[in-house]
Order: C-alpha cells, then structure tokens, then sequence
C-alpha cells in the first residue's frame, strides 16, 4: 500500500528542525482514473453519483453480490489516490467470495468527486454517503462500516448510527497528537507540530461505541504503528470486540498478503454480530 505524502515530507524535510503538520500533508487524492480496472466477475458493478450535504456531486461505486448478500460493507478508504486505484480495487476483489455487497465512494476532491480535499470533508462526504445508501438501496441485511487507515476517522464517528451493525478498522489513526508524538519519537532531532486544523481525536470517540467491533492489526505497519489500532481497542466501549494480528501485511494489505486469515476473520465477524440487535447491546 502506498504511503501517504504525510510520511513522505516526513522523510524529505527532516533537517529543517522544525515541521509543522498540516491538513493537505495527510491527503493525496489523485484524479487520474484507471480505465483498465479488473474488478472481479463475483460482482455486479455500479457506478453512481450522489450530493453531499453541501451539495457537491460525489462519485460512488455499488458492488452487488450476484446471490442474496448477508451483509453490507461500507468502505471507507484511506487518504490516498481514488476508488479506482489498483490498491482498492484489490481490496474490493477480496470480498468476492464473502456474498456481501460494497458500497464506497470518492471523497472531495479525489477522483471525479467536487470539491477540494480535506479532513473535515472526508467525515462529511461520510455521513452524506451513509444517508444515500439507506435511502437508495434495501438494507434488509446488516450493513457494517470498514474504515481504513484515514477512513477509520468517519468510520467510528458514523459507527454510532442506529442502522449500522458493526465496525471494522484497519490501519486506523488514534488521534492526530498519536502521529505527532510516533514521528517525533521517531525522529528526535526534529520538532513537530499539529496544525490547528488537525485535533482528530477517535479514542475519545471510541468510547461510548457499544456494537460488534472488529480491529484488524498489521504488525509490519511502517506507516502507522500498531499501538494506534491497540489504543482503539483498549479504549472501545464494545464489550462484543475482537483483534486480530497479522503478521506479514503493511498498512492495510491483509486483504493482499494473507488473504485467506483476512477472509475467514471477516467472515466470522460478519456471521458473528449480524444477529446482534440494539436492545441487546
């Protein structure tokens, strides 16, 4: 999985002495679509645009199982390129074997989506995207939201939702200090400091999240470490939750690398908490 451009200018301006983190160094959208995408045949694909609540149109991809899915993931993506990248769409072909339907989408700015990147609209164009699936598509099955990597942020923000079954996190942030202090520990001859735009804080979030969850930790994550996912854990209000470890993925490539561990766990998950209702949490 690529690494984003926050940890790149990390690596091209350490002898500055002082780096100052902000927004547009956690975003690199990418407008360039892949017209030779291969997504797998085990879905019926659809593209769909829909209005975020500031009404920028936004680009989403529907992928529909072909049998009745028992479930319903909504992906929520990293920080990086679009829904047509060659690193998501792999993603996307790891569930084609799990009868589940895919909806995820192009945030601002990223792809074909209006508007101008930014965090705040990345949690924004997620509830919006929410809103339009429950609007627009049967949700008789339990419908789950994975965030990955900077996707966790709305994730567990949007887990609280009556409608929404359960969380899947990967690759996720804690909080934007969290970074901070991982680089600044990491690089101890450079000072680092948050923008003021950047106060993302998903352990004070997590807290009061009760439903299923499950966090998926990539030991060899070289671009968020996995204390991040860990602190999420240890701090999730959820008594129903769950953390498994995998040992020879990168951030966010345990779809990729060790795909069989990755499907059965989602598998379990999914079959696990679907019967879990409100009442009961």
């Amino acid at each position: 999985m690529k690494t984003s451009k926050l940890f790149i200018l990390f690596y091209l301006v350490v002898n500055i002495g002082c780096i100052t983190i902000t927004e547009q160094m956690f975003l690199v959208p990418s407008k360039e679509i892949n017209m030779n995408i291969s997504i797998s045949q085990s879905f019926i694909s659809e593209t769909l645009v829909f209005q975020s609540h500031d009404g920028l149109a936004l680009n989403g991809l529907y992928l529909k199982a072909k049998s009745k899915p028992k479930a319903i993931i909504i992906l929520l993506r990293g920080n990086f390129g679009n829904m047509f990248s060659d690193e998501w769409i792999n993603i996307y072909n790891s569930f084609s074997d799990q009868n589940v339907d895919i909806f995820t989408f192009d945030y601002r700015g990223f792809g074909n989506s209006e508007g101008i990147p930014s965090v705040d609209g990345i949690i924004k164009d997620s509830e919006s995207a929410v809103e339009y699936l429950f609007n627009n598509y049967t949700t008789e099955v339990p419908v789950f939201l994975f965030g990955l990597s900077l996707g966790s942020l709305p994730a567990i923000k949007l887990a609280q939702n009556e409608n929404i079954n359960g969380l899947i996190l990967e690759g996720a942030f804690s909080s934007a200090k969290d970074v901070v202090n991982y680089y600044q520990h990491k690089h101890w001859y450079v000072k680092f400091r948050l923008d003021n735009n950047l106060e993302f804080d998903s352990v004070n979030e997590i807290r009061t999240y009760l439903k299923p969850m499950l966090v998926l930790v990539d030991i060899n994550d070289k671009a968020l470490p996995a204390g991040m996912s860990q602190r999420l854990y240890s701090n999730a209000g959820s008594v129903n939750k769950q953390m498994v470890f995998f040992k020879n993925s990168g951030h966010c490539e345990a779809s990729i690398r060790e795909l069989d561990l990755f499907q059965s766990t989602i598998d379990n998950f999914i079959n696990n908490s679907s019967g879990v209702s409100q009442n009961a949490l």
